[in-house]
């Protein structure tokens, strides 16, 4: 029986694309904002790949740096932070508050678990106006490695004194699932970006391209 519901952050609840402005400001469009995300994801996994471990957030300026060099720029210290501090006020997609009020009401505990820092995630999830929904929140801070491998899955399922199996994991992430379902958990693909779940990767359990619909499969989820 499920009891709690793990929900990634960035590009799950929270919209990357609602910080492109600051973006363009620098002439840098949406692919670039993307570009620099996804880069940042792959430095993350080489990093724990390694057994090493990056701060989240200085990793993410670090990447910043390159990918504006590779454009041919140097970032200014006080340009870098505009744009670090953009991705602290990512909007969340129009589903979110009431998906986490179906599941509230339905006594499920709802946690966050990203690759974020500890204060990054309270940042986030409080501009958005959702933290009141969250009974806690984890980092990989508390593990030093970032997802999609195993440990913070684990640790934070240990924290809540729950067995993984009885934990949902909901990503618009295949590989984040993916970690997930490695430890024993079941998984809830939310596709954000009407993009193909990778085929050699364990199958969701659940998934669908509206949060409140999936959370719905959720609650009657046996």
């Amino acid at each position: 029986m499920i009891k709690a519901v793990f929900f990634d952050i960035n590009e799950t609840i929270l919209r990357l694309d609602s910080i492109k402005g600051a973006f363009e400001k620098y002439g840098k469009d949406t692919t670039f904002l993307k570009y620099w995300f996804t880069k940042l994801l792959k430095t993350s996994m080489v990093m724990g790949s390694q057994d090493n471990y990056l701060n989240f957030d200085k990793m993410a300026e670090f990447v910043l740096e390159d990918v504006f060099k590779e454009a041919g720029e140097d970032l200014k210290k006080e340009d870098k932070k505009i744009l670090l501090d953009s991705f602290k006020s990512m909007d969340p997609f129009d589903d979110v508050a009431e998906s986490l009020r179906i599941l509230k009401d339905s006594n499920l505990k709802v946690l966050a678990v990203s690759n974020s820092s500890e204060s990054m995630i309270k940042q986030q999830l409080t501009h958005a106006g959702i933290f009141n929904y969250f009974d806690n929140y984890y980092s990989v801070e508390a593990v030093k490695k970032n997802k999609p491998f195993k440990d913070i899955y684990l640790y934070a399922s240990e924290e809540e004194g729950l067995d993984p199996s009885e934990v949902m994991m909901v990503a618009s992430h295949d590989w984040d699932l993916y970690g997930a379902k490695s430890v024993g958990m079941k998984t809830a693909y939310i596709d954000r970006k009407q993009s193909v779940f990778y085929p050699c990767y364990p199958k969701p359990d659940l998934e669908d391209d509206s949060l409140v619909l999936l959370v719905k499969k959720i609650v009657i989820f046996q």
